[in-house]
């Protein structure tokens, strides 16, 4: 339990200051957003390896931002290293490491050293950890394939459908109305920027996805929209749409939070569309 919830504050707070580097979003909106994605706080209910991954994953990007491009690359290449060993579908987040960089330096020199450092030091440390204990890639990916094939049958649940648990209902609501925000402002390179990743990984991760928790790497991207369009919707307009909006809101959240237990599916836990505080019982049951 406690290695639990190191984990989760190691994760929490990583992505934190990870999404206030990629966006304006003040850090209650980042906050407020990670909240109300179901996935993200449930996930933290019970000990899996996802999120002690996602946590090395997250803090390896931000050592990009470190003003020593060298050791930032290092530490990178190492906490990743860590991740995939841990879970070695991490690894699909990698390409997040070349958008930071070049978001970081505008000429490709600096960016290519940066990986190349990068991508010596974590797959020394991958190779020569397996090759402490034996096993190769190969071995892992077949293991992997076994065991998923094993527990799909019985966890299994439709990719969409695992998304819109993962981010809840008002999650949703804030991750398309981000979304939307970003196309209506013509920014599609900032949208891009933050939906590539996420595709990336869904694209080739496919039919594969069979726990809710799977989807947890991707917090940091689909937190950036949210958080931006959150931010964004609780400054005053003073007009009656945007006081609607934000009623809505508000009532749904409210629901979600407080209300009856509605939409219950077993996906690696019992999970709820509303109702998510009565839902802890279910949890501890």
């Amino acid at each position: 339990t406690l290695l639990t919830w190191l984990a989760a504050a190691a994760f929490g707070t990583g992505t934190v200051l990870l999404v206030r580097r990629w966006t304006a979003a003040p850090v209650w909106a980042i906050a407020a957003t990670l909240m109300l994605f179901q996935g993200v706080t449930e996930t933290a209910f019970f000990f899996n390896d996802n999120i002690i991954a996602s946590g090395f994953a997250v803090w390896g990007l931000l050592a990009l931002y470190l003003e020593r491009r060298i050791l930032g690359a290092a530490l990178c290449g190492a906490l990743f290293a860590a991740a995939v060993l841990t879970r070695s579908d991490t690894i699909l987040i990698s390409p997040a490491a070349l958008l930071v960089l070049l978001e970081r330096y505008r000429s490709w020199r600096p960016v290519a050293e940066a990986l190349a450092f990068a991508g010596a030091v974590g797959g020394a440390i991958l190779f020569g950890i397996l090759a402490a204990f034996n096993p190769t890639v190969f071995d892992i990916l077949t293991v992997a394939n076994a065991a998923t094939s094993a527990w799909k049958s019985s966890y299994s649940a439709d990719p969409a459908l695992q998304l819109f648990y993962f981010l809840g209902i008002p999650g949703s609501i804030i991750v398309l109305g981000g979304i939307l925000s970003f196309i209506g402002k013509r920014d599609l390179k900032g949208l891009a920027r933050f939906l590539i990743v996420p595709a990336i990984f869904l694209g080739a991760i496919g039919s594969q996805l069979w726990v809710l928790r799977q989807l947890l790497p991707l917090t940091p991207f689909l937190a950036a929209i949210g958080a931006t369009y959150l931010a964004a919707l609780a400054k005053p307009h003073g007009s009656a749409r945007h006081a609607v909006q934000l009623g809505l809101i508000g009532g749904i959240v409210a629901v979600v939070l407080f209300g009856p237990v509605y939409g219950q599916r077993t996906i690696d836990g019992p999970r709820a569309l509303t109702g998510r505080v009565a839902n802890v019982a279910h949890w501890r049951g």
